[in-house]
């Protein structure tokens, strides 16, 4: 059974490369591969989650269903065709493992290593708020979608999947709603201003995805009682160093 289960869950890699491997010869099919594949991700989570309809069932979904729509979104925006099959190949690995990770968890506890689902996730989260805010960037500059409609999308899918980092991290909602607002209208804040940065869309995202990585860490630090003034200067001097890097690395056109 339990191979059975593996083979089940490893589906999602087989539809997820032919699904966006069919986008890029067929455009036009592209909402009703995205709404399929949604359909399968959240089919699989309902497994996973030994079939039941709960809480935990809309807490499991979050980020599969945030990642799956934001790398899928900044597929469609990849030019070299090389490029193209890479992300395809490694986002369809991502959702697989997390899928299985979700899968430990609930069916073989004694086998689960604690914290790895939180750490996994924490690292699927942050390539999740860059492929958000490229593919926003991406529709902003090459689109030219409206602005405000982009930022009210922004604002939904990033408030679900910080809801979702401190609720794997097993921080309650009233502890953390604060955080959540706070963290968000930084982020849209900071959306706004580095959209007029003349730089592309690929730095503007990682300018924001490092603000995230830093204001998310210690507000977690914060809310668990583990903050200190070396844990926050290691990560404001990690945040600088990177910054300075791909500022400096970056063409300003």
């Amino acid at each position: 059974m339990f191979v059975v289960h593996r083979l089940l869950i490893s589906t999602i890699l087989l539809t997820w490369i032919v699904g966006l491997e069919l986008i890029k010869k067929t455009p036009m099919l592209w909402w009703a591969v995205l709404i399929g594949l949604i359909l399968q991700i959240g089919l699989l989570v309902w497994f996973v989650n030994k079939k039941k309809i709960d809480r935990n069932l809309f807490h499991f979904l979050i980020l599969p269903v945030g990642f799956a729509v934001c790398s899928y979104a900044f597929c469609l925006f990849l030019v070299n065709v090389s490029v193209f099959h890479v992300m395809v190949v490694l986002s369809a690995i991502v959702l697989y493992l997390l899928i299985k990770q979700y899968y430990i968890y609930s069916f073989f506890p004694l086998k689960y290593q604690p914290y790895s689902l939180e750490s996994l996730s924490w690292y699927f989260s942050l390539v999740t708020y860059f492929f958000l805010f490229a593919s926003a960037f991406g529709s902003y500059i090459v689109l030219k979608f409206n602005f405000q409609i982009l930022s009210v999308v922004v604002v939904i899918l990033l408030a679900l999947l910080i809801y979702y980092y401190f609720w794997i991290n097993k921080i309650s909602f009233n502890k953390s709603k604060l955080f959540i607002s706070i963290i968000v209208l930084i982020a849209l804040e900071l959306f706004t201003v580095v959209s007029f940065l003349p730089t592309g869309y690929y730095v503007n995202s990682f300018i924001i995805t490092i603000a995230l990585y830093l204001t998310l860490s210690l507000s977690k630090l914060f809310l668990v009682g583990g903050i200190t003034r070396k844990k926050v200067m290691h990560h404001v001097i990690v945040v600088c160093v990177m910054l300075l890097a791909v500022l400096f690395t970056a063409r300003w056109d």
